[in-house]
């Protein structure tokens, strides 16, 4: 994976607060988020670099001594970093040239030890982490030697030296950041694999901090353990849920995952990023991913609407107007033709991008303007109003009879009253809806909890509440006609079967 802003996990088709690992989520970079320091402590020296942050005083004798190398990276990793940049690295440069009695201009790389090259390419990487620049760019001599060049040539002629090794792969790390995640990860990996435990001269404490921040780029290495793992995990976090036939197809995170129940295995996974939105359309299932629609047909997969944008933007497959299969993706709309099997742009019914959309059983369409209205085709519902009490509306839903709700954020749920002409608030939830289901046969409304679970109600009145909490996040449940209830998790698909003693579990997860 390359590195750029990554789109985040969707709450039907926006940034919401579940979080991968982004750049943001990986706290900062290689050299400012790996804390050496801490597991020296016991030095004054490096007492002394966190109170002032300069190099000075004790801090600056301390780095001209013959102490080892790793108490002397420690004391740099204690003297920190500035987004505005600091010149600790000139100091310490002037120190050298003090020492020798020659000019700074006239220093040359190898007048100064290994051991000097290994803390001033380590201090001017921490000066401007962003850049990694020499003292004078374009300057001769040290002035212009760069942070990466320094610390190749410590390492160089320390070969054995785990802590000057390790110190290159974070400043080179640093270097892939806005290049490739996975190499970054591959920096230090190198080091750590080619020094045992036993040869490596920095405390456990300071190996275990690099291994755990480097540690969460390994995901971005195609086929490494990590990225196996992030890979399942995120075909068991769930959007959307839709049936076909006996099969219940599962928007995730990670593409799109059929199942049958009473089966362990998934049926058939398509990978693909972020499918948030499914529709069951004729014979076929359509899914909304960030760079494409995926139909099944209950035997393949196909691909439509290839995009390669890295917008913030994703395919939305919807039932629209006279019943034809729609795919939004911001404002556009594409409409399915069946006889060609293609998806073909049409005029855009939206003068914005939807937050959600739906045909109305009144057959108009609908469309929610995040935190701003509800409209009805052209007619503008004012949030906080008569005909909408709800402040934060977030996804529509239609039941079985039909109706029309609204899942708000702010609220819970919101039942369209024809005969009022507005919306009434369904008692049950306080805020957080999600979903809605009506048992016709058993005269059951269900109601889901973004976080809580389910609410079962029978003539206006709350019978059961199901915890549902270490599903972590609820998205959308699906009911069938034997009374089995689907719950889409963020750590698994759930299903409900009733029974003498309440309801069953029975848990489907991507292995």
């Amino acid at each position: 994976m390359t590195a750029s802003f990554a789109k985040k996990p969707l709450w039907h088709g926006v940034a919401w607060v579940v979080i991968v690992c982004s750049p943001s989520a990986r706290a900062d970079s290689p050299l400012t988020s790996t804390d050496l320091a801490s597991a020296y402590r016991d030095l004054p020296a490096v007492v002394e670099a966190q109170r002032t942050h300069r190099v000075e005083g004790d801090v600056r004798s301390f780095l001209l001594s013959d102490a080892p190398t790793d108490e002397k990276a420690a004391v740099v990793n204690a003297l920190g970093w500035q987004v505005e940049g600091q010149k600790n690295g000139l100091a310490f440069a002037q120190a050298l040239a003090e020492a020798r009695q020659v000019s700074l201009q006239s220093l040359r790389v190898l007048d100064i030890s290994p051991a000097d090259r290994m803390v001033l390419g380590y201090l001017l990487a921490l000066d401007d982490y962003f850049k990694l620049k020499p003292i004078q760019k374009g300057a001769r001599n040290l002035m212009g030697a760069a942070p990466v060049e320094l610390l190749d040539s410590a390492a160089r002629d320390l070969p054995d030296d785990f802590c000057v090794a390790m110190i290159r792969a974070l400043v080179r790390a640093q270097k892939a950041m806005d290049k490739n995640w996975c190499q970054v990860y591959r920096e230090s990996a190198a080091v750590l694999e080619r020094f045992t435990p036993e040869r490596r001269n920095l405390r456990p404490a300071a190996v275990d901090s690099i291994e755990r921040y480097m540690g969460l780029y390994e995901k971005d290495c195609p086929g490494s353990p990590a990225a196996r793992r992030e890979a399942k995990q995120a075909l068991n976090q769930i959007y959307s849920l839709s049936r076909l036939g006996d099969q219940i197809v599962a928007g995730t995170q990670g593409g799109v995952v059929v199942w049958r129940p009473g089966q362990k295995k998934p049926v058939a996974v398509f990978p693909a990023f972020i499918c948030s939105h499914l529709v069951t359309f004729g014979n076929a299932v359509f899914a909304g991913c960030d760079q494409q629609v995926v139909r099944w047909d209950g035997r393949a997969f196909r691909s439509y609407l290839d995009n390669q944008a890295n917008d913030a933007k994703y395919f939305a497959p919807m039932l629209g107007l006279g019943g034809k299969l729609w795919a939004r993706y911001g404002r556009r709309t594409y409409a399915y033709d069946e006889a060609r099997d293609r998806f073909e742009r049409i005029e855009s019914p939206w003068p914005a991008s939807p937050f959600d959309a739906c045909v109305g059983p009144d057959g108009k369409l609908w469309w929610i303007d995040f935190l701003h209205a509800i409209y009805r085709g052209k007619e503008r519902i004012a949030l906080k109003s008569d005909v909408y009490p709800g402040s934060d509306p977030r996804v529509f839903r239609v039941d079985s009879l039909g109706r029309l709700w609204v899942g708000d954020f702010g609220a819970g749920l919101f039942l369209l009253d024809a005969s009022l002409g507005r919306f009434v608030h369904e008692e049950g939830l306080r805020d957080k809806g999600m979903g809605v289901a009506w048992d016709g046969r058993r005269e059951l409304l269900w109601l889901l909890h973004y976080t809580d679970g389910l609410v079962q109600k029978q003539n206006g009145r709350v019978i059961e509440k199901i915890n549902l909490r270490d599903l972590l996040y609820m998205r959308d449940l699906l009911l069938d006609e034997t009374g089995e209830v689907w719950v889409a998790g963020f750590n698994q698909l759930l299903r409900l079967r009733p029974g003498e003693q309440g309801f069953e579990r029975e848990a489907y997860r991507v292995e």
